[in-house]
Order: C-alpha cells, then structure tokens, then sequence
C-alpha cells in the first residue's frame, strides 16, 4: 500500500522542480535585467531535477520489489 502512495506522488516530483525553477528564474531575470538567461537556466536545472527525482524512486522500488521476490513466504 505504501508504494501506491509514493507513486501519486510522481508528478509532483516532476512538476515542483520545474516550476519552481521557472519561478525563481523569472524573478532573478526581472531582478538583473537579463531577458531570459536565468528562466532557461533553471528550467533546464528544474527539468534534470525532475527526472533525477523519477529515477530515485524506480530505483526504490525496484530494491523493493527484488527483496519482496527474494523473501519466501
């Protein structure tokens, strides 16, 4: 049951870094004067973030899944 809670939690794993990335970017960019510089930046770093985020957890679970195999009943 704890892996059916941990997996509604994904798409936030995903979607927090991105947008608080742009956020951040957004209000460094109008801070600095810089255009886009920061925006892009940290949308990219917020994207990386994300997807590292997704692998952690499939690497969790799949630990998980082989000692759950592994134990007899």
């Amino acid at each position: 049951m704890g892996e059916i809670a941990e997996a509604t939690t994904l798409g936030w794993n995903l979607a927090i870094p991105i947008f608080g990335g742009v956020l951040l970017g957004h209000f460094l960019d109008n801070y600095f004067q810089m255009g886009y510089v920061f925006t892009v930046g940290l949308l990219f770093t917020g994207v990386a973030a994300g997807f590292y985020n997704i692998w952690r957890f499939e690497r969790r679970f799949a630990v998980r899944q082989r000692e759950n195999i592994e134990e007899p009943f």
